[in-house]
């Protein structure tokens, strides 16, 4: 019977990811998905800003794909400011201003 038993729980256990392939999960009282990954030994944890697993599997392949032709932008690069985007602007405009008189 007991024999019985650790086949059922064989069953239950999902399979591990292989190595290096991430991570896709969501957190507690979150309707996303998110994904962990390693670079260079760092760790990276993102939402993927949808609720569909398929679109953060996809997400997640993309990443470590951009990883591994080493395309990789850390999530913190990524995202810009409003005001860094604005004194690009201004200082955009005041080359053109400068430019023309």
């Amino acid at each position: 019977m007991s024999n019985l038993t650790n086949e059922t729980q064989a069953l239950k256990i999902k399979p591990k990811r292989p190595r290096g392939t991430g991570c896709i999960y969501q957190q507690k009282g979150s309707s996303n998905w998110w994904i962990q990954y390693y670079q260079n030994g760092k760790s990276y944890r993102e939402s993927t800003g949808t609720d569909n697993r398929r679109r953060a599997e996809r997400i997640l392949q993309n990443t470590l794909g951009a990883i591994s032709q080493s395309k990789f932008i850390p999530p913190e690069l990524r995202r810009v400011l409003v005001g860094e985007l604005v004194d690009d602007l201004l200082v955009s405009h005041g080359r053109k201003q400068a430019h023309l008189r």
